[in-house]
C-alpha cells in the first residue's frame, strides 16, 4: 500500500526503486507493472469518452445516461484543463484511488521469497 500511496502522490517510480534494496526490485517492478497499466487504461477510457462527447455541452454530458457517472467529473476537468490527467495533482490521485489495492492485496501479485520473509516479520 505504501508503494501505491507514493505513486498516487506523483513520486517517480524510478526514484522509489533506487531507494529500496536490489533484492526487492522484482517485486517492485511487478507491483508497478500491475498498477500503472490500470491507471493508463482509465486515462485512455476517459480520453476516448472526451472525444466521443466533444460535441456535447457540459449540461448534456451531465444529463447523458450513456456516460458513466463516475467518469463525468474527469470529463469536466479535462475540458477545463486538457493536461490534467498527465500531471501530478488531484486528478492523478483520483485515478489511483480507483485502482487502490483492497486489504493490502493486489490482484495478480505474488510476493517473492525475499518479500515473504519481510512480511512474516
Amino acid at each position: 500500500l505504501n508503494l501505491w500511496e507514493n505513486l498516487r502522490s506523483g513520486q517517480s517510480a524510478q526514484e522509489m526503486k533506487e531507494a529500496i534494496p536490489e533484492e526487492f526490485w522484482g517485486d517492485f517492478d511487478r507491483i508497478v507493472g500491475l498498477l500503472e497499466p490500470q491507471v493508463e487504461a482509465l486515462k485512455a477510457q476517459i480520453r476516448e469518452l472526451h472525444l466521443q462527447t466533444a460535441h456535447l455541452s457540459n449540461k448534456e454530458i451531465g444529463l447523458a445516461t450513456d456516460v458513466p457517472v463516475d467518469l463525468k467529473s474527469f470529463l469536466f476537468n479535462l475540458r477545463k484543463e486538457p493536461d490534467c490527467l498527465d500531471r501530478h495533482g488531484k486528478e492523478l490521485e483520483r485515478l489511483y484511488d480507483r485502482v487502490r489495492p483492497a486489504g493490502n492485496r493486489l490482484a495478480g501479485y505474488m510476493p517473492s521469497s525475499a518479500m515473504e520473509r519481510v512480511l512474516d516479520r
